[in-house]
């Protein structure tokens, strides 16, 4: 494939994503085009040094056919994770950490998220390239229990290493990566079970004053709360109380309507893209 991708392909590549695409990522692609001798193998290319397939609806401007679905069509998928890259296993994607996606952003962390698992989001590094560092050092860590990296892979892990400037880590930190979130000024941020948080203005956050243990906050508890919240202005606690309750009860009938008030959170927090993936996950409950 040509290695270079013009001005049309990022764009179009930007629109599918939903972001504007740091530019380490599009180093990785022009890497991947390299090592993929046509379109439909391009999703696969990086796997031997990464772990992870490319995958997301973001690919067919580069030709793919393949991996073109997107994780957030898991009903749990946060919509504050743009998935980008697929492990292949049980759901599980790395994806861009986008916690204010109305403010401009030249680079994004990157975590992953496995539907099938309980304990959240786990954060692989502040930047593309660091977390990309981490997901390639754990990669090579576990080739080498078995059968080591492939010495005709080594040109595209050396590649990817210049390219992106990158820094692997020790086998002491290469699974140690603490979150590192960044509030903007004029914002704040609440926490929730899946380890993202809400961020928002900040006049549109107070911490909420109702139980939010999963034994507690029923769904009918966390919509009429939202509801009151919302005539306050303070949609970012509406999100944050509907997301714990999703996170606990959201399945079936209740999965539908946290799904749906949650989108409409987003939409008073004008984050269109997120409400648009929650009233997917609406949708999918009622099949």
């Amino acid at each position: 494939m040509k290695r270079s991708i013009d001005t049309a392909t990022r764009r179009a590549i930007r629109d599918r994503l939903g972001i504007e695409p740091p530019r380490d990522f599009m180093k990785l692609l022009a890497v991947a085009c390299k090592y993929s001798v046509r379109p439909a193998r391009l999703s696969a290319s990086l796997y031997p040094v990464l772990g992870h397939d490319l995958a997301g609806p973001w690919l067919t401007p580069l030709g793919v056919r393949g991996e073109t679905y997107s994780a957030t069509g898991y009903c749990n998928w946060p919509p504050e994770i743009v998935p980008i890259l697929s492990l292949g296993c049980d759901g599980q994607h790395a994806g861009f950490v986008v916690t204010t996606p109305e403010l401009p952003a030249k680079d994004y962390p990157l975590a992953s998220f496995c539907p099938m698992d309980s304990d959240g989001a786990v954060y692989e590094g502040a930047t593309f390239a660091s977390g990309l560092a981490r997901l390639i050092a754990q990669n090579l860590h576990f080739a080498s229990e078995y059968r080591g990296l492939n010495p005709a892979d080594q040109p595209m892990l050396d590649d990817l290493i210049r390219s992106l400037a990158l820094k692997l880590p020790g086998p002491k930190t290469m699974f140690a990566a603490r979150w590192s979130r960044v509030v903007p000024p004029g914002y704040a941020y609440l926490p929730t079970p899946d380890r993202l948080g809400v961020i928002a203005p900040a006049e549109t956050i107070r911490p909420p004053r109702i139980p939010l243990s999963p034994n507690k906050l029923t769904t009918e508890l966390a919509i009429e709360y939202a509801k009151r919240a919302a005539a306050r202005g303070l949609f970012g606690s509406a999100l944050c109380v509907l997301k714990h309750a999703y996170w606990h009860h959201g399945a079936g009938a209740d999965g539908v309507r946290l799904a749906l008030a949650m989108a409409r959170s987003y939409e008073q927090l004008k984050r269109p893209m997120f409400a648009a993936i929650a009233r997917a996950q609406a949708r999918s409950w009622r099949k």
